[in-house]
């Protein structure tokens, strides 16, 4: 998976790094960031490998010199092998900070790199430079070499700050668009982050996609190979055609076993957001953010702590142009201390796509993912009812209900649970045994309640939230939890929208309840004081009826939560496809669900998005900010028409640099 709402004033001017490199400068290996200050646990050099063939560090050196010492280079071998788009972080000295960062690949405690200025070189053996800034035959043979500040060998720059990182553009890649360096947050990698690839031509990095009326597209990425890769990814219709809906599966397998699997919808770009904050235990919050502008974005954030309503931490993010970073809130560059719980607010001068993600690491050690909604706090409020189309407790099932009042003002009101048949549902909401409980939010004050059950029998229904006259809804987000002889196996999490259509993707695949199988699902939920007719319909992707039509009535408040094979027994496996449910009478809440059992018979479940038929499409520019893929991942991505036209073009994937990404998507 941290901005402030009325920031948007708030402009940064982010120092561009003027920096000399002499024509000697050829790679592969290039320094592509330098960090000298007290943010993160350790100054550190950062190198890189731009180019399409494994380099062989052994026999190389790099070399260090302060301006006063021209001719006076410190010689440091290097060593190790990287791979295409791979990192090496050296470590050149520790601060006190607890803040969390990668482990460094190396040690060069004292290697004499200064603020004031310099010169840096990477050269391919070990040879002491004699003239920092000549380019003739005296030379060695060398790979990288910047200069900075006071340095004779490049003009004077502004100085440099503590709190940002010089870096050079495109993560490392030589990029002639771009500028060649800029301050930006430090953000370190080793060599087991996430590889950034350079020199794919920009075609091969395309994706077509053609969604038929009333149907869909599904690719998966291979997952083959060994070393983590990812990036990001923009949806761009063809000339003429609408922007699909679009979101995309994350599948994490450790030791060849599926451990979990998160929906994540794709995103349109904000300047100002909030989520949902956990990072007690064996929880945290991570988010993955894309920075499209031509420019650094600094980005200003702060908590909201749940129990005292006050602001207890604050920060800022400067992420550089074109680029994607995908971290914990709690690792650099955010600077969140743990523990920590409650609103996660930001603000950007500029508009970034962002995408908050929970991850708990359970006894077993498998780390499940957990989608968590961001809301758009520049977006209009509601002072209507809020619903939860779905929760379960008992046998295993536990809910956790999220709450953030998005408002200047308290917001206050009542959560109700109702069973599928519109009665009251009792439950124990945290120590009240009850099927209500009244809220009271400061602004952006948040507050998680943790619903389980009184019995044996797996039940469940909806969660209705109510605000008091003229209050503000809150922000309400659910997460149900389930367990398997007391390891936590599966999370998910869920919002819903209330509307009278919606359509999801459904898949459906082998034998219900056996290893690999896949069912999907929907939850309905009847928000009216009386009884609702609602039809479902079940169409290929390729926009073909299947002829499976199914009608049932929803009592008053009631909830209907079936799998589509219960719903259309003559269904058969496999099928992907697009459900459409539509009310024939009041509003409905709706979410589709995926179970998935895995290779040890574990109950996996993630929540797949529902989109309103009737709410406007998005016109600008619709972005998945985080694509992952190998190291154990996979991404599947799924586009269908919200309203069921017909829309083709291209997906078209990005490292973390903002260079062209090459996967297999099929």
């Amino acid at each position: 998976m941290t901005i402030i709402r009325g920031w948007r004033t708030f402009v940064l001017t982010i120092l561009v790094v003027a920096m000399f490199a002499t024509a000697a400068q050829a790679g592969p290996i290039f320094i592509s960031q330098i960090y000298t200050g007290s943010l993160a646990p350790y100054s550190y050099i950062e190198l890189f490998n731009s180019s399409t063939g494994s380099v062989n560090m052994n026999g190389w050196s790099i070399q260090a010199s302060a301006p006063s010492q021209d001719s006076t280079w410190t010689v440091q071998p290097l060593a190790g092998t990287l791979a295409p788009g791979q990192y090496y972080l050296i470590r050149i000295a520790a601060t006190s900070t607890v803040r969390a960062a990668p482990a460094p690949d190396t040690d060069l405690l004292g290697f004499p790199v200064s603020s004031t200025g310099g010169q840096l070189a990477v050269i391919q053996n070990t040879t002491r430079l004699l003239v920092p800034c000549s380019t003739t035959n005296s030379f060695p043979v060398v790979s990288d070499f910047v200069s900075w500040g006071s340095s004779p060998c490049g003009s004077l720059t502004n100085p440099w700050q503590d709190s940002l990182a010089m870096t050079r553009s495109a993560g490392g890649c030589v990029d002639a668009a771009a500028p060649a360096w800029v301050l930006a947050s430090p953000i370190p990698h080793d060599m087991q982050s996430i590889t950034n690839p350079c020199g794919a031509a920009a075609n091969t990095s395309v994706v077509p996609f053609t969604v038929p009326a009333a149907g869909g597209f599904s690719g998966t990425t291979s997952g083959s190979g060994a070393a983590l890769t990812g990036g990001f990814a923009t949806v761009e219709p063809a000339s003429g055609n609408t922007n699909p809906t679009a979101l995309s599966v994350f599948a994490l397998r450790q030791n060849g076993t599926l451990i979990s699997e998160a929906t994540v919808p794709a995103t349109t770009a904000l300047t100002n957001g909030a989520f949902f904050v956990n990072t007690l235990g064996s929880l945290n919050n991570g988010v993955a953010i894309v920075n499209q502008n031509i420019d650094p974005v600094s980005i200003q954030y702060q908590l909201t702590d749940t129990g005292s309503g006050r602001v207890t931490q604050s920060g800022s993010v400067t992420l550089p142009p074109k680029s994607q970073t995908a971290r914990f809130l709690t690792e650099l560059p955010w600077t969140l201390t743990s523990p920590a719980q409650g609103t996660f607010s930001f603000s950007a001068p500029e508009p970034v796509s962002i995408i908050a993600l929970r991850g708990n690491t359970n006894s077993r050690g498998d780390f499940l993912v957990t989608t968590i909604p961001v809301t758009d706090t520049s977006a209009p409020t509601s002072t209507s009812a809020g619903y939860i189309a779905h929760f379960a407790v008992n046998n295993g099932w536990t809910t956790e209900l999220q709450m953030i009042c998005i408002s200047p003002n308290p917001c206050t009101g009542t959560v109700s649970m109702r069973d599928a048949t519109g009665a009251a549902a009792i439950v124990r909401a945290d120590t009240l045994v009850a099927s209500s409980f009244p809220y009271s939010l400061g602004p952006y004050q948040s507050q998680k309640v943790l619903l389980s059950g009184t019995g044996n029998q797996v039940s469940g229904g909806t969660i209705q939230i109510a605000p008091s006259n003229g209050s503000v809804t809150p922000g309400a987000t659910a997460v149900f939890s389930y367990s398997h002889n007391g390891i936590t196996v599966s999370e998910a999490g869920v919002t819903t929208p209330v509307g009278t259509q919606f359509r999801t993707y459904v898949e459906y695949s082998g034998i219900p309840g056996t290893s690999g199988s896949i069912q999907a699902g929907v939850a309905i939920a009847n928000t009216a004081a009386s009884s609702t007719s609602v039809t479902l319909t079940l169409n290929g992707l390729d926009g073909s009826t299947t002829g499976l039509t199914a009608t049932v009535t929803i009592p008053a408040n009631g909830q209907l939560a079936k799998f589509i094979n219960e719903m259309f027994p003559s269904l058969t496996a496999p099928f992907k496809g697009i459900l459409t449910v539509t009310s024939n009478g009041g509003p409905i809440a709706v979410i589709g669900l995926r179970g998935h059992y895995n290779e040890r018979d574990d109950f996996l479940i993630t929540t797949v998005q529902a989109v309103d038929q009737n709410a406007p499409i998005p016109t600008s520019q619709v972005t998945f900010p985080h694509i992952v893929d190998s190291g154990g991942y996979t991404t599947q991505f799924i586009l269908f028409g919200s309203q069921g036209q017909a829309t083709k073009g291209n997906l078209r994937l990005f490292t973390t640099g903002g260079q062209p990404l090459v996967l297999t998507v099929k």
